[in-house]
């Protein structure tokens, strides 16, 4: 009896060597396998699940009200951006010269809600490491807002596109804070004479059909989304917000962009 209690023990014991054995030779093989971080902490092009831009219209100011929430707007989209996933910020002014350089290009060490690592690892990298960086540098853009004389928000836009750091991913996905008020000679309106003059629906077409020249490089045989973050500005007139709405999803839909449409409320303690 004792003997088969001991070759009982003894098997039980080969068992589970063995199957911690097989799970060690999986984990080795997942780790050898697995896509690598780079120096940025994010993965490299070929295995990049998704990657996220962020840009920002400097050419209205804004009431200051709005600032805030801005802010905490992209933050909140941040918060969704997985471990390795590359997060760009742009921004662009009345020149379209500099608007394909990144303000900053960061990765993602695993925001809160991570799944695939301890959460308290997650939310420690999150709050002393991600979150801090994209605050900065998003209000260091913000105070460089100041009225200037032409918003050429297609022209930027066709800029960036070509970036090598703005779709890098399988899928990307674009949050665009602006009023959305194209001021150039694609414009939503334009300024002569001092006076601000509404488009005509002939002209928001006209503006639909330079739209897709200029969104043409956004069109890369990948999924892509795209946030407009409406932000309302100090200068009056123009298109409202609902022209403005229907002309740029059309714009985006028509090269296969899945868009959403959301307009950044004011921060009440700032009113």
């Amino acid at each position: 009896m004792e003997k088969t209690k001991e070759h009982v023990h003894l098997i039980g014991a080969v068992i589970a060597f063995l199957l911690l054995a097989f799970y060690f030779v999986i984990y080795l093989y997942d780790e050898a396998t697995k896509p690598k971080l780079n120096y940025r902490n994010c993965f490299s092009k070929e295995h990049m699940p998704k990657s996220h831009a962020f840009i920002f219209d400097i050419t209205d100011p804004i009431d200051n009200q709005y600032i805030d929430s801005v802010v905490e707007t992209a933050l909140k989209h941040l918060e969704k951006v997985g471990k390795g996933e590359q997060v760009s910020i742009f921004a662009f002014t009345d020149s379209t010269e500099h608007s394909s350089a990144p303000v900053k290009v960061m990765c993602s060490l695993g925001t809160m809600g991570s799944l695939s690592e301890h959460r308290v690892v997650a939310i420690n990298n999150y709050k002393n490491k991600i979150e801090p960086q994209f605050r900065q540098a998003i209000t260091d853009i913000l105070k460089k807002i100041k009225e200037r004389p032409h918003s050429p928000i297609l022209e930027s836009l066709a800029e960036i596109a070509a970036s090598a750091d703005f779709q890098v991913g399988q899928s990307t996905v674009v949050h665009i804070f602006s009023d959305m008020r194209q001021n150039s000679d694609k414009g939503l309106y334009q300024q002569r004479a001092v006076k601000l003059v509404k488009r005509s629906e002939l002209q928001l077409k006209q503006f639909e059909e330079q739209a897709k020249h200029y969104l043409a490089d956004f069109d890369r045989g990948i999924n892509l989304d795209v946030h407009l973050h409406f932000v309302a500005i100090k200068k009056p007139g123009g298109a409202n917000p609902d022209q403005l709405r229907v002309a740029w999803r059309a714009a985006f839909e028509h090269i296969g962009a899945t868009t959403y449409w959301s307009t950044v409320a004011p921060n009440s303690t700032k009113l």
